[in-house]
């Protein structure tokens, strides 16, 4: 069982079924989705509690590794909030939260007694799966052409095929792959230790979780790889996608690839996550034409007047 607020402890992976009967109550936040945690915090960089029927989240910051508090749940949420605030000011944190789902601001009594502001950077893109793999509008057409040129260059010797990322063998060819995409992207591995570590993280435990994952195959060698999670409300929470950029189109080859499996599983819309702000990012995100985002705020206590 979690800990009883304020005492918290790192994540288990026991955790995932309690953690996600309050989770599933609310549409599927990246930050609060148990893979996500594990992958990207892992139980080192992560405490968590239970707040009545909250979930408290002591995050690090994506970007800066700073320490803060999140809060997700429905019930009590101005006194949890309000406690919770308290906390994070007698423990050298910054008295606010970050990351708090729309729906639990929206079940505050008294909205009054804080500042509350939208947090643009973490929304969460939500995707049409049909889109990926129609691509009928004009400002998709490149990535209409980007899958032609693949199929005209290397489709003869490309295939795509179901990727068990439990085995010991696909988990080498991923870091494998890793390496070869981070020199082709020309970064240094300072550039790309956090997201090295995250992919780890999930291989590490992966036949816990589930997933849905495929390799993109030239000549028999992987060059990209996707890996998804089919999650509540018709979703998916895309955790990585890979390819090498030297074999033009493979990313977007790969991409409808994973779309037309996700939507035989049912599935209607995938979460994109986030894009923290970085300009490059959102453009790729926005390019997409989200349906809708799941948006997120800050929350501190409002001053007096």
């Amino acid at each position: 069982m979690l800990t009883t607020f304020p005492q918290f402890r790192t994540l288990r992976l026991e955790d995932r079924h309690e953690i996600e009967s309050i989770t599933r109550q609310f549409p599927p936040y990246s930050d609060y989705n148990f893979v996500s945690l594990w992958s990207w915090h892992g139980q080192d960089d992560i405490v968590i509690a239970r707040h009545g029927q909250c979930l408290v989240v002591q995050f690090k910051d994506y970007l800066t590794g700073v320490r803060f508090l999140s809060v997700i749940g429905r019930s009590n949420v101005d006194t949890v909030i309000v406690s919770t605030l308290d906390y994070a000011a007698a423990h050298a944190m910054e008295p606010k939260l970050s990351l708090v789902p729309e729906a639990t601001v929206q079940a505050l009594h008294n909205p009054h007694q804080f500042t509350i502001q939208e947090d643009r950077d973490n929304f969460d893109y939500i995707l049409r799966i049909d889109q990926f793999i129609e691509l009928q509008t004009g400002s998709q057409s490149r990535k209409r052409n980007l899958i032609n040129t693949f199929k005209s260059r290397y489709g003869d010797h490309a295939t795509i095929r179901p990727l068990d990322v439990t085995t010991p063998t696909a988990q080498k060819q991923i870091m494998q792959l890793f390496n070869k995409w981070e020199q082709e992207k020309n970064l240094k591995s300072s550039q790309t230790a956090r997201e090295r570590m995250a992919i780890l993280q999930l291989l590490s435990r992966s036949a816990a979780f589930g997933l849905e994952s495929l390799g993109l195959y030239y000549h028999q060698e992987l060059i990209g790889f996707s890996i998804n999670e089919l999650v509540h409300n018709d979703h998916v929470m895309g955790h990585f996608t890979k390819a090498r950029p030297s074999y033009k189109g493979a990313t977007q080859y790969l991409t409808q690839a994973t779309a037309l499996q996700l939507r035989f599983c049912r599935c209607r819309f995938i979460n994109a996550q986030q894009d923290l702000g970085i300009a490059g990012l959102r453009s790729a995100k926005l390019a997409y034409n989200p349906d809708h985002f799941l948006k997120k705020y800050t929350l501190q206590l409002a001053k007096a007047d």
